[in-house]
C-alpha cells in the first residue's frame, strides 16, 4: 500500500497541520496551504483546478480569487508609493521627479504579473486560516456551502 494518500484518499487529518506562519509560508512559496504540495500551475498564469496531493477545490465559488487581485494590486500600489516618497526624499533640491516617476511607473506594471501566482496561493492559504479559525474542516471544498 501507498505510504502518500492520493487525491481519491486524502483527508485534511493526513497531512501536516502548520500553524499560521508555517500556512503563509506555503502560500508564499506557491505551496498547497493545507498539504503542502507544490506544482499548483500549470503555467506561469495558470493555476490548477484542485490540489494534485490532497484534492483541495482552489477556487471554490466565482470570484473567489478577488481577495488575491485586491493583494496584489494593494501591493504593488504600496511598493509605487514607497519608491516615489524615497525618491522625494533622495532628491536633490531642484532635481528632476522624472527618475522616481519612471521607476514608480516600472514597478506598477511589473510587479502585479510578476506577483500573480504568489498572491493566488497566499489568498488560498489565508481562506484556509479563516476556515481554520471558524472550526470548519472539509475533505474538500466541495463541501463548504456558502450559500447559508
Amino acid at each position: 500500500m501507498n505510504s502518500v494518500p492520493t487525491s481519491h484518499e486524502a483527508t485534511p487529518a493526513q497531512f501536516k497541520r502548520t500553524g499560521p506562519v508555517g500556512t503563509i509560508g506555503r502560500g508564499l512559496t506557491r505551496r498547497c496551504a493545507r498539504c503542502g504540495a507544490g506544482k499548483l500551475f500549470s503555467r506561469y498564469f495558470s493555476m490548477v483546478e484542485r490540489c494534485p496531493r490532497c484534492n483541495l477545490k482552489f477556487e471554490r465559488e466565482e470570484g473567489f480569487f478577488l481577495g488575491a487581485y485586491t493583494m496584489n494590486l494593494a501591493f504593488m500600489m504600496i511598493s509605487a508609493v514607497i519608491i516615489i516618497f524615497v525618491g522625494f526624499a533622495l532628491r536633490a533640491p531642484g532635481g528632476s521627479l522624472m527618475p522616481m516617476l519612471i521607476a514608480g511607473g516600472i514597478v506598477t506594471l511589473v510587479l502585479p504579473p510578476l506577483l500573480y501566482p504568489f498572491s493566488k496561493t497566499l489568498w488560498v492559504s489565508v481562506d484556509q486560516l479563516m476556515l481554520r479559525g471558524l472550526g470548519q474542516q472539509f475533505t474538500s471544498s466541495d463541501d463548504v456551502d456558502r450559500t447559508r
